[in-house]
């Protein structure tokens, strides 16, 4: 049994203000990186663009070489203005399109940070925004890790990099595969079971949070063994069973004899014409 996980990018704003308008308002929305969620009023963020247009008029007055103390303090404000409004998550383009404009916008959209389907939504127009003011959470389902309870006798087997095959109950015949990328170090008490993370491709998105299903783990028992494919016999100590050759294969040691090959076992395996045939 096992449950998912899923990364999850969460949204604050970086400055206090008013929502102003909302762009993405309801939760399952699919949203790309860079994407607009909404539009943030801020006084703050008003006297930053005023400031970022006077800084770059200054410089391109005076000039943005360093060879006059003017020159070089209008540089040093045009990108001191700059890397504030970056740091509040303003993008790249729109401080491209407030230098275009000559004038500060009343309100500046915030981006998201990651592609993927929106898990909360707590943004309304109107709503007064602090840093500490979570605004969506959004998730990738692109890569869904898996936890999954191993037994307590099953840890021999388990690895690092190993194959995991799950299957859904309401998605009969269909199965998906993942590999281990992290085996947690404690041990439940109650279930004497293990959290292995698995991480598994999610493409088609069938995949969804908090889903329960069944996972198996490949195990690699060593190199498989071809037999001969001649009829072969079993012998016991008091009768011999026969069966036609056919191919067939083994996880276990076999042995050479001239006629083909056999499998070390408690009884002797002959293997070639049998007798009667």
């Amino acid at each position: 049994m096992f449950s998912f996980q899923t990364m999850i990018a969460r949204v604050y704003p970086k400055i206090s203000g008013w929502i102003d308008q909302v762009y993405v308002d309801f939760t399952g929305k699919a949203v790309k990186q860079g994407q607009p969620l909404l539009s943030l009023y801020s006084p703050d963020l008003v006297t930053a663009q005023q400031e970022l247009i006077t800084a770059r008029k200054a410089r391109d007055t005076l000039g943005a070489g360093q060879f006059t103390d003017a020159g070089r303090s209008s540089l040093a404000l045009y990108e001191s203005a700059r890397q504030r409004l970056l740091l509040w998550d303003i993008g790249e383009a729109q401080i491209r399109q407030i230098l275009k404009a000559g004038t500060p916008s009343k309100s500046l959209a915030l981006a998201s940070p990651a592609g993927g389907f929106v898990l909360t939504r707590n943004a309304y127009p109107g709503q007064r925004v602090t840093p500490e003011t979570e605004l969506y959470s959004i998730a990738d389902l692109s890569i869904i890790w898996v936890l999954a309870d191993v037994y307590e006798y099953e840890l021999p087997m388990i690895q690092l990099g190993q194959t995991g095959i799950m299957s859904l109950p309401y998605f009969p015949g269909k199965t998906f595969t993942g590999k281990i990328t992290y085996i947690y170090p404690e041990l439940d008490p109650t279930t004497r079971t293990l959290k292995v993370r698995l991480e598994c491709p999610n493409p088609d998105l069938h995949l969804k949070p908090d889903m329960y299903a069944n996972v198996e783990f490949t195990i690699d028992y060593g190199k498989k063994l071809t037999i001969a494919q001649q009829p072969c016999s079993i012998r016991a100590p008091s009768r011999w069973y026969s069966w036609p050759w056919r191919a067939a294969t083994s996880s276990r040691a076999g042995s050479r004899s001239a006629a083909g090959w056999g499998i070390i076992s408690s009884f002797s395996t002959d293997c070639g014409p049998a007798s009667g045939w």
